[in-house]
């Protein structure tokens, strides 16, 4: 994905529409009308996120010195493991074709369709999807989602 946001997008809403440790969600209209949502990657995130793990793998050596009945490296190796795939945007769009498909049964959910030409490692562009979450009971009341129904 390669473009001035101007080139790429009718209009980007510069404001959030939310905001999480690792990005933020922006509300986007591309040139032939459909809203998207935009997430993008906070900047220092990748750099920081090394940093973490690095910080976290001396503290669980210190506690282990200390202590040796406890061993966690095991949580290091971990989020060695996860990390870049939780920071890798491209990563999340293909998990979240899988549960789309998994989940295809259930009518009242909506997993947004991610458009690959407009995502790179650090953005995702997806369908906007206008709608409530999952625990919002009145949300839930309001459209007729039954709750307890399984689907199966």
């Amino acid at each position: 994905m390669t473009g001035r946001v101007s080139e790429l997008f009718v209009s980007f809403e510069e404001s959030p529409q939310g905001a999480a440790s690792l990005a933020q969600v922006h509300k986007a209209v591309l040139h032939d009308g459909r809203t998207v949502a935009v997430k993008v990657q906070h900047p220092k995130v990748q750099s920081q996120s090394s940093k973490d793990i690095l910080v976290m793998e001396v503290l669980v050596r210190a506690v282990h010195w200390l202590f040796p009945d406890l061993a966690f490296m095991w949580l290091v190796e971990e989020a060695k493991k996860n990390m870049p795939l939780e920071l890798d945007f491209l990563n999340e769009g293909r998990n979240a074709e899988k549960v789309a498909q998994m989940l295809s049964h259930f009518t009242f959910l909506k997993v947004p369709q991610i458009h690959w030409e407009l995502s790179t490692k650090r953005i995702l562009t997806m369908e906007f999807a206008e709608g409530g979450q999952v625990n919002d009971r009145d949300y839930m009341r309001r459209h007729g989602i039954d709750v307890n129904q399984t689907g199966v």
